[in-house]
């Protein structure tokens, strides 16, 4: 599925012959109860499980083989923690939406269609579930940045991870148990660790993952993404099954989503990011602006109008690095006024030639 605004793109139709190498055959019947809905609670993961774990505790005790710390924490956390997860939402998150909206709009169909997700879950009082999210757009737009954004509105667990650097799905699925230095995967341990049953995966430039070998590190998406089979996701390091299906997924793409196999690719709903206009990067400088006081705990500031135009004239990861440098040579004058001679030289070249002319930015004393 793919949200457009123009014309559709053609999907390579290629597809790769080993895209199911890594799939772990699953029971078909339902392992997990009845939500437990007096005090918005739902199951993570099966009392069998807990039960062949137990029994996989005692037989490691048995041998020399050596496992890893992560592999002995998520264990002992999967024993001691219980099984129930919140999976509500509470009014609070409606007005986070709403501000993520206001301050990145070229972002509003992706918001829109999580906020629509919420309010069907709560009708039925059941937990998120949100159909896979694919941001594809030129680089430096912040995909990424708007990804993180989300997790912190919806008050969940964030979970990033850099594909075009990752080898194998180990990082996701957990790597194979019969090996000493074997490790549970980030889905694992990330939903074993989180207070909510929908933690937010960022799977930054899917695109660029290698796609050749035995070992895809896409793979693992097949069955992850798959809510009929993430119900039932098994690590392949620890012996226990989970309930993966109300994770929130969102992976990014740098005008690259035709490197995607056409059966992944259907397990998305895509969104064509376009970049900001200078409206909108106005707004998100002033939103980074203000992130970054409160950071800092440095009040209120003044900005001239000329320094905040050279910065509203950038796209979002140019803000961002312009920003930390801006605001680092703020604390070393001790001043509380950004200026014009405070911005560096080298940084000019990613100002735009032409900016388009705003009105009543002045001094910005309110960040």
């Amino acid at each position: 599925m793919r949200y457009r605004v123009d014309e559709a793109h053609q999907v390579d139709q290629s597809a790769h012959a080993s895209a199911t190498h890594n799939a772990v055959s699953m029971p078909q019947t339902d392992l997990f109860g009845a939500l437990i809905e007096n005090d918005g609670k739902c199951e993570l993961f099966s009392m069998e499980s807990l039960a062949d774990l137990e029994a996989r505790a005692k037989d490691d005790q048995k041998k020399p083989v050596r496992k890893t710390d992560k592999y002995e924490l998520i264990a002992d956390r999967l024993l001691k923690l219980g099984n129930l997860r919140e999976y509500r939402f509470d009014g609070s998150v409606d007005k986070k939406l709403s501000a993520l909206a206001d301050s990145m709009p070229n972002y509003r169909p992706v918001i829109d269609m999580v906020e629509g997700a919420l309010c069907y879950a709560r009708r039925c009082d059941e937990p998120l579930s949100l159909t896979p999210i694919l941001l594809d757009g030129p680089p430096g737009i912040g995909k990424s940045y708007f990804a993180n954004r989300l997790a912190e509105a919806l008050s969940v667990p964030y979970s990033a991870h850099d594909m075009a650097s990752a080898s194998n799905s180990a990082c996701l699925a957990g790597s194979d148990s019969h090996w000493g230095n074997a490790e549970p995967g980030d889905v694992l341990a990330t939903l074993v660790n989180s207070h909510h049953i929908s933690p937010v995966f960022v799977l930054d430039e899917l695109d660029k993952a290698p796609s050749m070998g035995n070992s895809m590190p896409r793979s693992a998406l097949y069955s992850l993404l798959e809510p009929e089979n993430s119900r039932r996701f098994r690590d392949r390091c620890l012996p226990v099954t989970v309930n993966a299906s109300h994770a929130i997924w969102i992976a990014t793409t740098n005008n690259g989503h035709k490197m995607l196999e056409p059966p992944l690719l259907t397990r998305f709903q895509c969104f064509d990011i376009a970049p900001p206009s200078i409206d909108q990067r106005h707004k998100l400088a002033e939103t980074l602006l203000d992130d970054a006081l409160k950071k800092l705990n440095l009040g209120h500031i003044g900005v001239e109008a000329e320094l905040f135009n050279n910065l509203a004239s950038m796209n979002p990861r140019r803000q961002k690095q312009c920003l930390q440098i801006l605001l680092g040579q703020l604390l070393k004058s001790q001043q509380h006024l950004l200026t014009l001679e405070m911005w560096p030289d080298y940084m000019s070249e990613y100002c735009e030639k032409e900016v388009e002319e705003t009105n009543g930015i002045g001094f910005l004393a309110s960040l």
